[in-house]
């Protein structure tokens, strides 16, 4: 029997399967409707969601409130309608007229609006581009984001992770141009570096309208023109790079030691050449050189030539040297000249005397030019000096006259035409008078003597140099300009160079003439004898090899968006390949306000509700546009990827009937249920039950990127709180506000508002100080030389004023007085020579004799006397004193020679001096004194004493760098009296008493950018408020002394306090028939579907969790590099079909969850199902899944804390037609023998009905045909 019930069954479904082809729907036949009614309501599948034509209302209306964007990265979802059949059926399943069904079949419904379904739509990859993290990144260019149930998107964002390498390291490149510091309103800095592209213009400036202008920018460029040399900094860039030298990103170099890129540098000062004075003029030499022999004839005309050394030669583009050497004509040229010996004793002529006429001698050399002794032949024929002349050891009763003094300066320098000839004149005078019977004195004119000097011309010759001019290719190797170019530094070489720079041989010129007395240019043969400088010397320079590069084209515009750009330019290049680049590409700036944050999600606002047309009231769509980016910029979509996308599209409701509206009780009774309220007409309200607790947890100053002061933003931890319950922030902000006319005053939150990089966080105003350097006002001048107490070394010193101290890490104010060296110019007495000792009436005898006592200062200068005596020199000396001239028969001696050095002896220390016996005395005159004199001291040791060094004092305008210091070294004698530096055991002092010296230009310490925030220590639902992320930055340059420390490397913020969140999607049983209004169907039979709801649960909402949920797209799955559309609360899984007389059960049991998935975007998802069995009619059971969400990290010990594990209900659930949740699955219990006959019996109904429905099928097919006929 069961088998053949099998055959009938087979046979009848064959049948329908037949009929079933030839109309798919199931429209031309209603199942019956189980049903007392003789008539039911039949239902039609929906169609496919197709758009509105142009002239329905709501397409008009959709246009009114929503602008349709042409902008690919503006995405607004579009609205359609669905189409559906109604139909009232008779009991033997004819349709029949509409008025049979009565009221019922109109509310059912024929149209809905829908969302049209589309499938994510990509474009072409972007180029890779850089991360701070160091990993590459590329994102997808996105023209049209799913909606509707479209096809997700695929990846949008690739990232290659930065794979630390064991070779990466840094690889310096070169330095930069030195730049020197200045002083700008008396503070130290450091100019910016001058932009060396000549071809910007106006497109590299349309990212800089947020720079403020500097007021001081023509002081600027004038102080930095006058500090053109001194110290500096100069700056280098380092690029990462492997083992094979390719470049890597930074952050791939984490690991290996930065070098330096920042160092104290030195532009020369121009230093002009410093020259000492001049020498002796050298002897008269003949025009023409000397001959090879003594005996030939000399020219009548000659020159002599004095030279002078260079003390500094010229550096830095300074002067050069001045003509070193100088030729002057004389009229007695000579090769060799006699050089003449101190004379002799004088030798009596009369031996065995004491006194009397003698004879004196000395020796002669012949000395050359060059200093070296010669043969007495070249000097032959020369005026030789004599050897020897007549003296005179006075007797007693001869004439005493003294010794020749020094010869007076010469009248004239030189000889001039119209002037007498220049002399120069020496004096003796007579100390005794002779006797009558001595030897007499010599007449007047005898006492004085008068020679020519500076016989010479007054013109001198010298060589003039000029400058050294470029350095230019020779005459015979020049090629025309219009043909060739050189190519600039750093461009490629031509290919005939073999990849080496081409260098040919070069010339610098300058001008060479010879000038009169350094001013006038006369001919060449008036310096003819002097060496002349070379006014040719080789150099180097860069070949002209066939290229003719032009100059570069204006660089293309850039986008005024958010979108990577890149700008080109263009060239004529003429030649190989090898004459360099023809195109030049680099990257747009990005634009601050898209640098200032990261990109997001932006929605825009909602539209009114979509109804279908010709419906005032029922259910229907808002939509509203997002874009990635900001508020003012738009970016591709990929740059979101991974955020949470809030949804676009919201169901609405127009009520049929007046229904009071939404009060803000009603919305503060159930905040979570408005939050996300699309409905224009929902007011804004604040309710009390939201309170808002602010958790102790600090954070440091957080200043926008770029800023190293100023104004900033901390942050701090709260909990938002509905009822005693912490819900998300998001409820605080839209029903607790802390700013706007509705805020919330509180004393707690006052002066803090919501923060919008961290929404869970508040922000509240503070700022950090900006770090301000020392200023300081202009040097004054030096003040008078002084000696300091209890040091021997004299100092003047100058000072500065202290405008503003340094502070918050600025630079340090540094030296505010300088000392320098300086001579006492302490007064003295300078006493003039005595007078002869001549009594005015008679040949000997006392008489007066006078000097000059005059007050002067160091440098010789007259003072008053009153000035010496202040000064603690003493009081005058006498300007009188009385003498005693010798008469004839007297003694007569000389002066006393100088003191001897003090010598120790036994007795103790004793120094001498001594005087001679110029004529002995005679008969009945005055004897001669004592010739020795003696007298006790102290023996002295001399030293040298060397003094402090001055304060350095930098060269040029820069305030630091290279410069300058002295000191003071001067010979010391034990008692404290500054002496001749002869005293001392060495001549010249070991000491220096100038040296070069450094004064520091500082280096600013610089940091990298911030890197990423570091959440590793928050989670959501952490109670501890004593959590913080933070975020670092590492160190490019250290601070050099006197610049700017470092400012603070690491920075915190408290964790979000969140609440967990997981999303629920549960279906709801059964097959459901719903009204265009949302409703259930009431007597309705045929298409509909399964629906199953999704909504965003608090984690610790405990058992009323029903009471806490949110929208279900605050829930929705972050997947790294995806772009997931978010969930609907209300989703129609699949299409069912409502069968006639069937009726499910009412009942389930849950079964166990299965197992938590892999973490994936942070979010994992476990599943359990609940099979309820048919009843009744209904042909197969129906199986429903349930599926949980909860945030996760990645680690494995997470799930027990993080997620709550919900309590398994083993009692059955009743199912209804409202929307109730049910999970778990029904394990049957019965036997197999039950489950057998059960099945069979089930079946065999089933193919029973399946017969008459083919029959009934049949037969109305060929009825349709003979009506087709008809």
């Amino acid at each position: 029997m069961y088998l053949s019930w099998c055959v009938v069954v087979a046979a009848a479904l064959a049948c329908a399967a037949a009929d079933e082809a030839s109309d798919p729907e199931g429209l031309l036949e209603p199942v019956p409707v189980p049903s007392n009614d003789d008539y039911s309501i039949y239902v039609g599948r929906w169609t496919e969601c197709n758009p509105l034509g142009a002239g329905e209302h709501a397409a008009r209306t959709i246009e009114r409130y929503i602008r349709t964007e042409t902008d690919s990265l503006v995405h607004t979802p579009r609205l359609g309608l669905q189409r559906r059949q109604v139909q009232c059926r008779k009991k033997d399943g004819k349709f029949v007229e509409s008025m049979y069904c009565g009221n019922a079949l109109a509310q059912i419904g024929t149209a809905r609006v829908c969302v049209i379904k589309e499938d994510c739509v990509l474009a072409e990859w972007l180029p890779w581009r850089p991360r701070p993290d160091g990993a590459l990144v590329r994102t997808r260019r996105l023209k049209r984001l799913p909606q509707g149930g479209g096809k997700e998107c695929d990846v949008v964002e690739e990232v290659r992770p930065a794979a630390l390498e064991a070779s990466a390291h840094w690889t310096p490149g070169p330095w930069g141009p030195c730049r020197v510091a200045i002083e700008i309103g008396h503070a130290t800095t450091l100019p910016d570096a001058p932009d060396n592209d000549d071809d910007a213009d106006d497109n590299d400036a349309i990212y800089d309208d947020d720079d403020d202008e500097d007021d001081d920018a023509e002081d600027e460029g004038k102080a930095a023109r006058d500090a053109g040399c001194g110290g500096g900094v100069q700056r280098r860039d380092a690029t990462c790079v492997r083992a094979d030298g390719r470049a890597l990103h930074p952050a791939q170099c984490a690991h290996a030691p930065m070098p330096t890129l920042v160092q104290p540098c030195e532009v020369p000062c121009p230093r002009d050449c410093e020259v000492g004075e001049w020498g002796e003029w050298g002897a008269c030499q003949p025009t023409d050189g000397c001959p090879l022999y003594p005996v030939q004839q000399l020219t009548t005309t000659g020159y002599s030539v004095r030279r002078r050394r260079v003390i500094s030669a010229a550096s830095g583009g300074g002067a050069p040297c001045p003509p070193l050497e100088e030729k002057r004509t004389c009229s007695t040229p000579r090769c060799a000249s006699w050089k003449a010996l101190p004379w002799g004793p004088c030798v009596l002529s009369q031996p065995h005397t004491s006194c009397g006429p003698g004879k004196r001698s000395r020796e002669l050399r012949c000395v050359g030019h060059d200093g070296k002794e010669a043969q007495r032949a070249w000097c032959s024929g020369t005026g030789a000096p004599p050897r020897s002349e007549r003296c005179r050891i006075a007797c007693a009763g001869d004439c005493v006259v003294s010794s020749w003094a020094a010869w007076s300066k010469c009248s004239a320098p030189c000889a001039a035409a119209a002037h007498p000839r220049p002399f120069r004149t020496r004096r003796r005078h007579i100390l005794a008078h002779a006797s009558p019977n001595g030897w007499p004195c010599p007449p007047e004119d005898q006492l004085i003597q008068n020679e020519t000097c500076n016989t010479h011309a007054c013109a001198t010759y010298s060589w003039l140099a000029t400058p050294w001019g470029p350095c230019e290719r020779r005459r015979q190797d020049f090629t025309p300009v219009n043909n060739y170019t050189e190519l600039l530094d750093g461009e490629m070489y031509n290919e005939s160079d073999d990849e080496e720079p081409c260098i040919e041989e070069g010339e610098m010129v300058r001008d060479v003439m010879c000038v009169q007395n350094n001013a006038d240019v006369v001919r060449e043969a008036l310096c003819a004898p002097l060496r002349r400088p070379a006014s040719r010397r080789a150099c180097t320079v860069r070949c002209r090899r066939g290229c003719k590069v032009e100059a570069w084209m204006p660089w293309s515009p850039c986008p005024n968006t958010c979108e990577p750009g890149k700008q080109v330019r263009v060239r004529v290049v003429v030649g190989g390949p090898s004459c360099g680049s023809r195109m030049e590409t680099r990257a747009c700036p990005v634009s601050r306000t898209c640098r200032a944050r990261d990109a997001a999600w932006v929605p825009g606002d909602w539209s009114t509700c979509r109804l279908p047309p010709a419906q005032r009231c029922g259910e229907g769509y808002r939509i509203r546009s997002i874009w990635c980016g900001s508020e003012s910029h738009r970016v591709e979509a990929g740059a979101c990827a991974g955020l949470l996308i809030p949804r676009s599209v919201a169901a609405c409701r127009v009520t049929c009937e007046h229904t009071a509206p939404v009060t803000c009780g009603l919305i503060c009774a159930d905040p979570l249920k408005y939050l996300d309220a699309s409905d224009p007409d929902i007011p804004n309200c604040v309710c009390k039950n939201v309170s808002l607790e602010l958790l102790p947890s600090d954070s440091d100053c957080i200043l926008p990127p770029g800023m190293e002061c100023g104004e900033g933003r901390s942050l701090r931890a709260a909990r938002c709180m509905v009822g005693g319950r912490d819900v998300p922030m998001d409820v605080c902000k839209k029903y607790h506000p802390l700013t706007g006319p509705s805020r919330v005053r509180e004393a707690s939150t006052d002066g803090y508002s919501y923060d919008v990089e961290f929404p869970s966080l508040l922000r509240g105003a503070c700022s950090v100080r900006c770090a301000r350097d020392c200023a300081v006002g202009e040097w004054g001048e030096w003040g008078p030389c002084a000696s300091e107490p209890g040091s021997r070394a004299a100092f003047r010193f100058r000072t500065r004023e202290v405008i503003e101290e340094g502070s918050a890490g600025g630079r340090e104010c540094g030296a505010t007085l300088q000392r320098a060296t300086c001579a006492v110019l302490e007064p003295r007495w300078a006493l003039g020579e005595w007078s002869v000792c001549a009594p005015p009436r008679s040949l000997c005898g006392r008489a007066i004799i006078n000097r000059t006592v005059t007050c002067v200062d160091g440098s010789g200068a007259t003072l008053p006397e009153a000035a010496c005596e202040a000064a603690g020199a003493g009081p005058a000396a006498s300007r009188d004193a009385t003498c005693r001239a010798p008469c004839p028969r007297d003694c007569v001696v000389s002066s006393w020679s100088e003191w001897s050095p003090c010598e120790q002896t036994k007795w103790g220390g004793r120094r001498d001096r001594t005087r001679v016996v110029l004529r002995p005395a005679d008969d009945g005159g005055s004897p001669c004194p004592h010739l020795v004199g003696a007298e006790p001291c102290a023996p002295h040791a001399y030293s040298w004493h060397v003094a402090p060094w001055d304060d350095c004092q930098p060269l040029g305008g820069s305030p630091c760098g290279e410069g300058t210091k002295k000191r003071a070294v001067r010979c010391l004698r034990s008692d404290g009296v500054f002496v001749n530096d002869s005293y001392c055991p060495n001549t010249t002092a070991t000491e220096a008493k100038e040296s070069w010296c450094y004064v520091p230009c500082g280096v600013d310490c610089e940091l990298s950018e911030w890197g990423a925030w570091d959440s590793s220590a928050c989670s959501c639902g952490d109670a501890h408020s004593a959590r913080h992320m933070r975020r670092t930055r590492q160190h490019l340059t250290a601070a050099v002394w006197p610049g700017r420390a470092c400012p603070p490397t690491e920075q915190r913020a408290p964790c979000p306090r969140d609440p967990c969140l997981r999303l629920v999607a549960r279906p709801s049983l059964g097959c459901h028939i719903q009204t265009s209004a949302g409703a259930e169907a009431e007597r309705a039979c045929g298409w509909g579907v399964k629906v199953s709801h999704a909504r965003c649960e608090l984690a610790g909402a405990g058992d009323d969790s029903t009471e806490a949920f949110l929208q279900p797209w605050r829930c929705a799955a972050v997947l790294p590099g995806r772009i997931v559309a978010p969930p609907m609360h209300y989703q129609e899984d699949e299409v069912c079909e409502v069968e006639c007389g069937c009726k499910q059960s009412e009942s389930g049991q849950p079964g166990p969850w299965g197992a938590w998935g892999a973490c994936r975007g942070g979010a994992r998802s476990r599943t359990r199902q609940l099979l309820v069995p048919a009843r009744r009619a209904c042909s197969i059971p129906s199986r429903y899944v349930t599926i949980e969400w909860a945030n996760c990290t990645g680690e494995m010990d997470e799930i027990p804390d993080l997620l709550a594990v919900e309590p398994r209900d083993d009692k059955p659930r009743l199912a209804s037609n409202q929307d109730v949740y049910h999970d778990g699955y029904i394990e049957g219990s019965t036997s197999v023998l039950a489950v057998v006959w059960t099945a069979t019996i089930v079946l065999s109904f089933y193919g029973a009905y399946m017969l008459y429905r083919g029959f009934i099928r049949c037969l109305r097919s060929r009825k349709m045909k003979s009506i087709t006929k008809v």
